[in-house]
């Protein structure tokens, strides 16, 4: 019970300084700046992953995916996403996800960091044969 309150104080105190640092009251921006609401999203997601908060972090990734599909930071949210997973020991989920990376983002900067998640999933699955990346 005290770990979820702690958690829950921490998640307050992170929505409080994101919003006196960067003043989000009404404030319309253009793509790509820091007032932006996927710039806003996508720092809370990585502030919650950052502090090891993974199920938090899950869900505001998902928020981000499910807001933003057209942004360049897809291929990066759904890997940080797949991290969350591996860390609360959803290998298999976590594998889709990366499965998912590596055939849909090859020209990606994550897609060898994907390729190397994806064997360590296979590795803690025991799928030791499979961990090529073509499973």
């Amino acid at each position: 019970m005290k770990n979820k309150h702690i958690k829950l104080l921490t998640i307050i105190i992170l929505l409080l300084s994101i919003h006196q640092t960067f003043g989000i009251d009404n404030q319309k921006a253009n793509n790509g700046d820091l007032f932006s609401k996927e710039q806003l999203q996508y720092d809370f997601a990585n502030g919650l992953f950052s502090r090891k908060l993974f199920t938090e972090a899950i869900t505001e990734y998902q928020t981000f995916i499910d807001k933003f599909r057209n942004s360049k930071k897809i291929p990066e949210v759904r890997f940080r996403l797949a991290e969350s997973y591996f860390s609360l020991g959803k290998y298999e989920i976590a594998e889709n996800l990366l499965t998912s990376i590596i055939k849909g983002y090859r020209t990606s900067s994550f897609y060898q960091q994907a390729l190397l998640k994806l064997g360590c999933c296979q590795y803690e699955r025991k799928k030791f044969q499979k961990s090529d990346g073509n499973s």
